[in-house]
C-alpha cells in the first residue's frame, strides 16, 4: 500500500496521464506532418547538381537510379512523392522499368516494378511471385506512359498499402501523376511462401534493360523525395 495521500496519488496519475497524451499527440502529429526531403541510400548514374539529380551521360547503356531504404513490412502504409522529368525519350521501344519496390539489396527478390517488359504493355508486376502469373499484372493507361516520356516536369504519388502476411492479396498499390490516378490495383500482392521477403527499398528509376535508347536521352528528379508513413 502507498504511504502517499489520496490527493497526491490523484495528482500523479493526473500528471502521468497529461504525459501519456502528450507523447500520444505527439506520435500522430509525427504520422500527420508532412515529411521532409530525404537523401537517397543508393545512387546510380546521377549526379546532383543545383537541389536536382541528373542523369550522368551513357547511363542509357546502364540504369539511372536514386534508391531510398525503408523499414516497412505487413500492413503498413508509405506514400512516396518525388518530381521527376525524362527528356529525349518519348516512346520506349523495349524493356524499361520506371519504378521499382525492391527486396534484400538492390536487384533482390522478390520485386515489384512499373515498367513495359518484352510484351509492349506497360504495367505493374511483381516478379517472382506466384511463377510470374499473368494475373498479377495491373496494365496502366497509356496517357501514363505518354505523360512521364513527355519531357516536362511531373509530380509522381505512389501509394503503396502491403498486404497483412505473406502471400496475402489483401494490399492496395495506388499511383497518381499530377494528381490523376493512374493505377489504383486493389487486391495488390507483393510475395509468396516462395519469396517471402518484404520490399525495403523504393528506387526511382530508368532502366532500358534490353536495348540502347538513341541520342542522348536526360533523366532528371529534384532532390525533394519524400516518404510518408501513414497509420
Amino acid at each position: 500500500m502507498s504511504s502517499l495521500p489520496k490527493c497526491a496519488l490523484a495528482h500523479d496519475r493526473h500528471y502521468r496521464n497529461q504525459i501519456l497524451t502528450i507523447l500520444a499527440l505527439g506520435l500522430c502529429l509525427s504520422f500527420a506532418s508532412p515529411s521532409r526531403a530525404l537523401s537517397p541510400n543508393y545512387v546510380k548514374n546521377f549526379t546532383l547538381k543545383n537541389g536536382v539529380y541528373v542523369s550522368t551521360p551513357g547511363w542509357q547503356k546502364s540504369i539511372a537510379a536514386l534508391g531510398f531504404r525503408t523499414t516497412l513490412g505487413p500492413r503498413q502504409t508509405a506514400v512516396v512523392t518525388f518530381q521527376r522529368r525524362i527528356t529525349g525519350m518519348k516512346k520506349p521501344s523495349g524493356n524499361v522499368k520506371v519504378w521499382r519496390a525492391w527486396s534484400g539489396s538492390i536487384g533482390g527478390n522478390p520485386n515489384n516494378y512499373d515498367g513495359q517488359p518484352y510484351y509492349g504493355w506497360f504495367f505493374n508486376y511483381p516478379e517472382y511471385v506466384d511463377g510470374q502469373t499473368s494475373t498479377l499484372r495491373r496494365v496502366f493507361p497509356q496517357w501514363y506512359v505518354d505523360t512521364i516520356f513527355d519531357g516536362n516536369w511531373h509530380t509522381e504519388e505512389r501509394t503503396i498499402k502491403f498486404p497483412t502476411a505473406v502471400g496475402r492479396s489483401d494490399g492496395r498499390y495506388t499511383v497518381r501523376v499530377d494528381g490523376r490516378v493512374a493505377l489504383d490495383a486493389l487486391n495488390w500482392k507483393v510475395n509468396d511462401a516462395s519469396s517471402p521477403a518484404w520490399p525495403n527499398y523504393f528506387v526511382i528509376q530508368v532502366d532500358p534493360s534490353n536495348w540502347t535508347p538513341a541520342g542522348s536521352p536526360v533523366v532528371e528528379v529534384r532532390n525533394t523525395v519524400t516518404i510518408k508513413i501513414v497509420l
